[in-house]
């Protein structure tokens, strides 16, 4: 299903060239997977992304959504409430909440609560696939911060989404897409994938974002998190999702077990970004543990 324009504009000087699936690849991906890989949306998740990604919407679009669901009002009121947003008023009611957390958070919070709500009721390792996704979108945000180089909720969504192939392709492969995560504990999952299939997961995402109209920034993300480090310019958005993506992995955020080898190798890979962030920090290390705890915070607050 088709829905929504999701982020453009603002960052038009980050811009790619039109990324798209070779129809070859596309073919496949619907022969293995089936025609469901492209998942439906209910209506009111449809209607959020669109106000989300619209760069014309206001507090009082986001404010008409969440007062429709009484307890997405109650996270939101949560969330304005927590130590993060204390302006010593507390919030009694969503327009309170919505000035205090403001229009950027507000668009966070809608994109992470319905995808949230549509992918939480997973189990196993299904949902540590899902965790990680929340994971990444955090650490992205976080990282982001320090130039600023993209509105925070694009570079949430970002994260939020990279990995939507990886989740659908377990969706419709179930056991099979576990053996697959079994082999990517010893290599990556790129080649785990690639041993099998004429296609990867970075491709199934790549479909998704096509068919749900996402902007070539998400798109970019999606397809290019995996690329070869040298590759990728820095501070693009592509970039920005792969060190998150990395730094998540590095912690060891949602991993099944079996997993110790691949977080070495993602602390390892950790050296490239390093010359980025030495200035702010005195050690890899100390990189690493604030990640963590910014994840830790903010799990709890969107995560759940």
């Amino acid at each position: 299903m088709v829905f929504g324009f999701f982020f453009s504009d603002k960052n038009a000087s980050n811009k790619k060239t039109k990324v798209s699936l070779p129809s070859g690849v596309r073919s496949a991906i619907i022969n293995t997977l089936g025609s469901r890989v492209v998942p439906s949306l209910p209506a009111n998740a449809q209607k959020a992304f669109l106000v989300a990604s619209n760069p014309k919407s206001d507090l009082r679009d986001i404010q008409e959504i969440i007062e429709a669901d009484e307890s997405f009002s109650s996270r939101l009121l949560k969330i304005a409430n927590s130590v993060y947003f204390d302006r010593g008023k507390k919030a009694k009611t969503v327009p309170e909440a919505l000035v205090i957390i403001g229009l950027s958070e507000a668009k966070t919070f809608l994109s992470s609560t319905y995808m949230t709500e549509i992918f939480s009721k997973m189990h196993g390792l299904r949902a540590l696939l899902w965790n990680h996704n929340i994971a990444v979108a955090i650490l992205a945000k976080w990282l982001n911060s320090f130039k600023n180089e993209f509105e925070p909720d694009l570079a949430f969504l970002a994260g939020l989404m990279h990995d939507i192939g990886k989740l659908m392709m377990h969706i419709r492969l179930g056991s099979d897409y576990e053996r697959i995560i079994e082999k990517a504990s010893r290599s990556n999952f790129i080649e785990a994938e690639a041993e099998l299939f004429p296609f990867d997961h970075t491709d199934v995402g790549l479909l998704i974002a096509e068919e749900w109209n996402f902007s070539e920034e998400l798109k970019n993300a999606i397809k290019f998190h995996h690329a070869p480090f040298p590759e990728l310019k820095k501070w693009t958005i592509e970039w920005l999702v792969r060190l998150a993506d990395t730094t998540a992995h590095a912690i060891g955020i949602a991993h099944p077990r079996g997993f110790y080898k691949f977080q070495q190798n993602a602390k390892s890979a950790l050296t490239h970004f390093w010359d980025e962030f030495k200035g702010s920090f005195a050690s890899l290390s100390d990189f690493l543990a604030e990640a963590e705890e910014n994840y830790a915070y903010f799990y709890d607050l969107y995560g759940n």
